[in-house]
């Protein structure tokens, strides 16, 4: 009886509690074509936003996913005016994921994926 006082407890706390006390940016991933759908030999422009430009972005790094798995490119992410720009181009059917993280210990928050 006392366990399942303890569990219920437990899990109230879980739901209930803040996630996160300290502001964080927010960063968002997105393609040009809203729909996701290109043409082999098509080039995406991904637009990487950093929602709170009070701050400074945060050293972001990305890579590219063919398929989701296979890395087909990746460097440093260079914010100008809370915004960076990557290019992609697919060369044959298939997906392209981007992946962004950046370092969480510094006051910045922890990675993301689109």
């Amino acid at each position: 009886m006392r366990l399942n006082s303890f569990v219920a407890a437990l899990i109230a706390a879980a739901v209930f509690a803040p996630p996160n006390l300290c502001p964080a940016q927010q960063i968002t991933v997105h393609p040009d074509h809203t729909n996701g759908v290109y043409q082999t030999g098509n080039t995406v422009h991904w637009l990487v936003d950093l929602k709170d430009a009070s701050n400074d972005a945060p050293p972001a790094h990305y890579r590219l996913l063919k398929g989701g798995l296979t890395e087909a490119g990746s460097g440093d992410l260079a914010f100008t005016n809370s915004a960076a720009e990557i290019d992609s181009a697919f060369d044959g059917p298939g997906t392209m994921l981007m992946e962004v993280t950046w370092k969480p210990g510094e006051g910045k928050p922890a990675p993301i994926a689109p």
